[in-house]
């Protein structure tokens, strides 16, 4: 970028520039075609004083651009202070489409009124004054890009002018509009217009999250086509009316729609307060799948909203990126007074990602390679493993971590599980011996101690702990821990749902709820099919045993008898779209992980480069077992895991009877 067109900012005032956008004038006539002309004009944000306490006030009105920088090798020219320069294709667009046919637009625009080539001045802009920007405008516009003539027309003239007691009138819209297009009929063209819509840049960008909080009034722009929020959530309770439902899990490195979604809704309710009032190291968990260009970025996109900014170090463009990461995952240690970020670290996130990522010491998370979804899971919830403060130093070059633990066990076995959601349901019963095993090291039935491994120990539905063995989320979840292990089953599972999601969305298909009814003896039929997996464990058949002495070997007796009486009580319906979800659920964090067996006898499961040989060891400080691998006189983190039987102070117990002892353990 040309520095001709750049003057040094005065920090002291604040200063930042504004563009000037001309209006769209070619040969005295406004054209959309015209050349973008504008100018930059620096002004200063000036710092007044309440009784609530400091602020900054804009110099004058103007809107925030918020957009995908795209593809830098696709460029067109623009004119600022009468310089030819480059932007990207995308910005070019958004100029275009934002651009008045006869007034000047004000706006502010990163990549224009930032000089990118001054390293210095990029620090003090985003670390002091990017908030400022985007609070004080008089509102922001989030550029998503231009979609297809057929999705333009769905969304402008289909779904989003319907109200929502007039779906009749939007079907026959939508009817027509799909024939006009001569696209195929029978399919889900406005659900996958609603697909793509959110499945354009902008909506993976990690400045998209302090952006939009921090907006006072936002408007989608989708080519010539304006959005609210609230417009958004009414196209999304259309698609759910006509039975509709969107990705569950976005591509590698990409928000999800339900993540979008959930950004949208929460403007749309004006919630934003409980989203501005997190910590740095939430945001970055919690949007963590978000992208930047700048490997820095990953940190520096959420400190103008996290609500414990001032603890970290401010946005230095100048320092090596590695030494940004480094320095934040030490700061988190010392804040937090945990070694929680350690669920970020280790090779089993470097090894799933495609980006080429930051050279680190195996400790520090690599946030450019993370997505949320193997950041957070079942194991962090309400887990305290080693539930003492942690003792740790690091080297003086800082590539070291030593961490006071216990090296508590040695992986003996080691078996992948499916790789990707398409692969489940998860077939259980193939892990488990031909032979009835001895009951596990914690006392329980083997066969439960598979299912609780199998499951986090977690109840999916109610996401939380899973109780006591008689408790009702055991009973819960073990029933759809059943139906969700026979493919066969959730054929079924799958289509009785669906016909129960029409019923209830329309009061019109009594075809439906009559073959509903008639399906009363094919659900009881599945749900006598669940013991199946009993007898295929036992090696046994049935030989005229109750259910009750069947479930003997994962219950005691007595609660078998509860379960069953429960299960008889069990709404059919409700238990089966129970399934559902907690198949979607159990497939979003168990995919792509390896179940694995120690020298011990414990089970347990870490991500997929997880190899006989590797250690399970648990550091003081840290709330679940980590898996290291011996690497000479260092180890380094393969990544968290869960182990059942050592999920709950079971080590700190030991250490406090004397039975193990701590050791420094170096980690590289």
């Amino acid at each position: 970028m040309p520095r001709s067109i750049y003057r040094p900012l005065d920090k002291a005032r604040h200063e930042v520039r504004l563009l000037i956008l001309h209006p769209s004038y070619k040969s005295q006539r406004p054209s959309f075609e015209a050349p973008i002309k504008c100018n930059l004009k620096t002004v200063a944000f000036r710092y007044s004083f309440s009784r609530s306490g400091g602020y900054f006030q804009r110099p004058e009105p103007y809107i925030a651009l918020s957009y995908a920088w795209g593809d830098p090798g696709q460029t067109k020219p623009i004119t600022v202070n009468g310089v030819r320069m480059q932007v990207t294709m995308n910005l070019h667009n958004a100029l275009r489409h934002i651009r008045k046919r006869r007034k000047r637009t004000v706006l502010w625009v990163d990549a224009i009124c930032i000089n990118q080539e001054d390293d210095d001045e990029k620090s003090f802009q985003v670390g002091t004054l990017m908030r400022h920007i985007y609070e004080q405008a008089q509102g922001v516009i989030a550029w998503l890009g231009e979609p297809t003539c057929f999705d333009a027309e769905i969304l402008a003239r289909g779904v989003l002018t319907a109200s929502d007691d007039d779906l009749g009138n939007v079907l026959k819209l939508i009817g027509a509009i799909i024939e006009r297009h001569d696209m195929a009929t029978g399919y889900s063209w406005d659900l996958e217009c609603f697909e793509r819509m959110f499945r354009m840049p902008w909506w993976g960008r990690v400045w998209v999250v302090q952006e939009v909080l921090l907006a006072k009034h936002l408007v989608f722009k989708y080519g010539r086509l304006e959005m609210t929020p609230s417009a958004i959530v009414h196209f999304f309770r259309y698609c759910v009316r006509v039975g509709g439902r969107i990705t569950e899990q976005g591509s590698s490195g990409s928000p999800s729609s339900n993540d979008n979604l959930m950004l949208v809704a929460t403007l749309n309710r004006r919630d934003t307060e409980k989203f501005t009032n997190m910590s740095l190291y939430e945001y970055m968990c919690f949007y963590g799948s978000r992208q930047a260009s700048n490997p820095r970025d990953k940190i520096y996109a959420f400190m103008g909203v996290a609500k414990d900014t001032d603890d970290y170090d401010p946005p230095d463009y100048t320092k090596r990126a590695e030494d940004v990461y480094i320095n934040f995952a030490m700061t988190l240690a010392l804040q937090n007074g945990s070694l929680d970020f350690l669920d970020g670290a280790g090779v089993g996130h470097v090894a799933r990602s495609a980006h080429p990522g930051l050279t680190l010491p195996s400790w520090v998370p690599d946030w450019t390679r993370l997505t949320s979804s193997r950041t957070w899971m079942p194991i962090n919830d309400g887990r305290k493993a080693m539930g003492r403060p942690p003792e740790y130093r690091f080297s003086d070059s800082h590539e070291i971590l030593y961490a006071q633990g216990v090296v508590y066990d040695v992986v003996s076995e080691v078996v992948p599980t499916p790789t990707n959601k398409a692969s489940f349901p998860l077939r259980w019963d193939r892990f488990l011996p031909q032979n009835k095993p001895p009951p596990y090291r914690t006392g329980i039935p083997a066969l439960q101690a598979y299912f609780r491994a199998f499951d986090f120990d977690y109840d999916f539905p109610e996401a939380q702990p899973l109780g006591d063995t008689d408790s009702i989320s055991i009973f819960r979840s073990f029933t759809s821990f059943l139906l969700a292990g026979s493919r066969e089953s959730l054929e079924e599972v799958e289509y009785l749902s669906s016909l129960t999601t029409i019923s209830e969305g329309e009061e019109t298909m009594s075809e439906e709820e009559e073959t509903i009814s008639e399906e009363e003896e094919k659900l009881k039929k599945i749900a006598v099919r669940s013991m199946e997996p009993f007898l295929k464990f036992t090696g046994d058949d049935r030989r005229e045993r109750s259910d009750a002495t069947i479930l003997g070997d994962f219950f005691s007796e007595v609660d078998a008898h509860r379960y069953l009486e429960w299960l008889e009580n069990d709404d059919l319906h409700t238990r089966f779209l129970r399934t559902t979800q907690y198949l979607e659920r159990k497939a979003y964090y168990f995919c792509d992980r390896a179940l694995f067996w120690t020298d011990q006898g414990f089970i347990g499961h870490g991500f997929a480069e997880v190899r006989a040989g590797d250690m399970v060891c648990c550091l003081l400080g840290y709330h679940c077992p980590i898996i290291l691998r011996p690497e000479g006189a260092y180890y380094i983190v393969v990544g968290h895991c869960f182990v059942l039987g050592l999920m709950d102070s079971e080590v700190i117990n030991k250490l406090e009877q004397s039975e193990i002892h701590l050791r420094e353990i170096s980690i590289k």
